[in-house]
């Protein structure tokens, strides 16, 4: 049972208090969150009080600034509870919103009892174990909330330090996770890579968050330049496939550049895949996996034919049809369906370079 606390009571108007603080004579479970919008068109940031039932699968907002409702209970089979932690970025109804914080004592006493949160990095020495580290931080009852390759240089070695034992100059994959077991999944990581380390409180995960995370952001590895893109779509995330496919990538003799999460909204998804518009029936629902929740984009490199060879190593666009004929691919291991196809690769090696560049050039300014 939800117990609003009565400065939320208060902030709210009278036609939203009575919805929350009929809380407290219900039996209904309810979470509520502080989100953050950030709305381009006005170039303004905006906060929403978010409630999610998570039995019946609805959400409603209210406006924090008007004080009024401004989104009515609606059901959503699009929002995955886990993503619903301080920190992660998540699409609901075409809007990219970020949790800020919990908007009650019994939603963080109850979620905050329920997971955890760690920021872990592989250094350079050992991601060429990537694939399996990957599988175990993004295994069963874990999340994969942001990733990113970049570069440790002196300055940056200096500063992770404060927050992670162990932290080499080279290239390094940060992980920022949760964990129904943190301990145990923190545990398996390491044994597979000897150049591994993650936070151990929860100070130094927000110390780690806010270097890594935050307002401040590490230079992108991509090296734009005779390289191709590719996407792990968000259901093969939410799966824990992740690490899978960067195993077969690794594996197929490619390598990996550049990697990034992203969470996109609607009109970014929408932006990326429109040379499907009007092309493929499927295009609307492409869009609504796209923007569904996080992703992970690659730059590939791998010779002059690169654009080719990770083609061919992605399969078919139909995993049924990958299944039968090259079984081998990614998409027939890890695809369910057109639209859930585990991964995006470039349709035309003309067009390597621009879909990079959208990807880690200008989502990332």
């Amino acid at each position: 049972q939800l117990l609003v606390s009565s400065t939320i009571q208060a902030y709210l108007d009278p036609l939203v208090a009575p919805i929350m603080a009929s809380f407290a004579a219900e039996t209904v479970e309810r979470w509520a969150f502080f989100v953050d919008w950030y709305d381009a068109n006005a170039s303004l940031t905006r906060t929403y009080t978010l409630i999610y039932y998570p039995n019946s699968k609805e959400v409603e907002m209210i406006d924090n600034k008007s004080r009024r409702s401004f989104l009515r209970k609606t059901k959503t089979d699009t929002l995955n509870p886990k993503v619903l932690t301080v920190g992660s970025s998540f699409s609901l109804l075409g809007r990219q919103l970020t949790v800020k914080e919990y908007a009650d004592a019994y939603t963080k006493k109850t979620l905050t009892s329920r997971t955890e949160k760690a920021i872990a990095i592989i250094n350079e020495a050992s991601l060429n174990q990537m694939g399996p580290v990957l599988t175990a931080l993004a295994g069963k009852g874990n999340l994969i909330l942001n990733l990113q390759l970049i570069n440790v240089g002196a300055q940056a070695q200096s500063a992770l330090s404060q927050a992670l034992e162990v932290v080499t100059q080279g290239q390094a994959l940060l992980i920022e996770l949760t964990s129904d077991h943190l301990s145990q999944t923190l545990s398996e990581a390491s044994s597979l890579a000897p150049s591994f380390s993650s936070t151990t409180t929860p100070e130094a995960t927000e110390m780690a968050h806010n270097l890594c995370f935050g307002q401040h952001r590490f230079a992108t590895t991509a090296v734009m330049s005779n390289s191709t893109l590719g996407i792990i779509k968000p259901h093969a995330v939410l799966e824990g496939q992740l690490g899978a496919i960067v195993g077969d990538i690794q594996a197929a003799g490619l390598t990996i550049t550049a990697m990034h999460s992203f969470t996109l909204d609607r009109a970014n998804a929408e932006e990326f895949l429109e040379v499907y518009k009007g092309v493929v029936p499927e295009y609307t629902s492409m869009v609504t996996e796209l923007e569904s929740g996080v992703s992970v984009a690659v730059e590939v490199v791998g010779g002059s034919d690169v654009h080719g060879r990770f083609r061919q190593l992605c399969g078919p666009m139909d995993p049924e049809v990958a299944r039968h004929l090259r079984p081998n691919t990614l998409r027939a291991k890890y695809g369910l369906n057109k639209v859930q196809s585990a991964v995006h690769c470039t349709d035309l090696p003309e067009d390597c370079a621009l879909e990079t560049e959208y990807f880690f050039g200008i989502l990332l300014e």
